[in-house]
């Protein structure tokens, strides 16, 4: 295990962790999710399996951990930052794995980058926002009397106050989330120490988020995909996932039947044993 931080063309320091040694098959970048809350903790939480016989590069994305927030904080920058690390480490090729809001900059990476990525791996994520926003709104809705439903409504839009107003809207989606699965995916910042970033992910939500609709691309992603969905989700709509797996050329689409929004932990078991499956069977060797 390698930490560096790791300088952008901007000036922009991003935390970087490389996982396994093995440079004889093609390595992997890991984009977490939770912009502003997660960090390179919830990717190794993930996909630190792989480090077995491949490298894993994990990393803070721009404005997330410990990383610098320098603007812009949008999808294209942040997948622009991917090239920039791909060609600082010396990837030519490399297997890109992302989970939920990761997983809108892997998509757009994929789609600028294509000769880039050997493979997709894609958990619990989507191609356009509206079905997200809609069914987070229901759960609010459902919501019982002592969730704080504007603070909430504060966190889809991005307009949290704070950092306390952060944290307090994470809880409430915690409690709101563990009331309708059977089992409740891990708070954002639960793999690791939290730091809070409410500048990166109010910029998220509130500039890139709501206009965030690349269906009509898909098509021009041919690599092997693996669409990985939660079939108990309360973020991400199932559909999402196969929408995904219908449009994009060469995907496959797995359910994990007891998973919320976070089958890469909640199944890890039976997770793992479908990546590694996919990973052999795809010529990402």
């Amino acid at each position: 295990m390698t930490d560096q931080f790791f300088t952008t063309s901007d000036g922009a320091r991003l935390f970087t962790r490389m996982l396994g040694q093995n440079e004889t098959k093609t390595p992997v970048i890991v984009l977490h999710g939770a912009p502003g809350a997660h960090s390179h903790a919830a990717a190794e939480a993930g996909y630190g399996f792989l480090q077995t016989d491949r490298r894993v590069l994990v990393f803070d994305a721009r404005g997330s951990g410990v990383s610098d927030d320098l603007g812009p904080l949008n999808h294209a920058r942040w997948a622009e930052d991917v090239e920039e690390l791909r060609i600082g480490f010396g990837f030519d090729k490399f297997i890109l794995a992302a989970h939920s809001f990761g997983g809108f900059v892997a998509l757009q990476y994929a789609i600028n980058y294509k000769s880039r990525v050997a493979a997709l791996i894609l958990e619990d994520t989507s191609a356009e926002s509206v079905s997200i926003v809609r069914c987070i709104e229901h759960f609010i809705k459902a919501a019982p009397a002592h969730i704080d439903r504007l603070r909430l409504r504060r966190m889809v839009t991005g307009t949290l106050h704070d950092e306390e107003d952060f944290l307090g809207s994470m809880a409430d989606l915690a409690t709101l989330t563990a009331s309708t699965a059977t089992k409740a995916s891990p708070p954002a910042g639960s793999h690791g120490a939290l730091r809070l970033r409410t500048k990166t992910h109010n910029c998220a939500f509130r500039d890139d988020f709501p206009d965030y609709d690349i269906r009509s691309r898909l098509h021009e992603i041919r690599c092997p995909s693996f669409v990985a969905v939660g079939a108990l989700d309360p973020v991400m709509p199932v559909e999402c996932g196969k929408e995904l797996a219908a449009n994009i050329p060469h995907a496959e689409l797995v359910m994990f039947p007891r998973s919320g929004h976070n089958p890469s932990v909640e199944e890890s078991a039976a997770f793992r044993a479908e990546v590694l499956r996919f990973l052999a069977a795809c010529y990402a060797t």
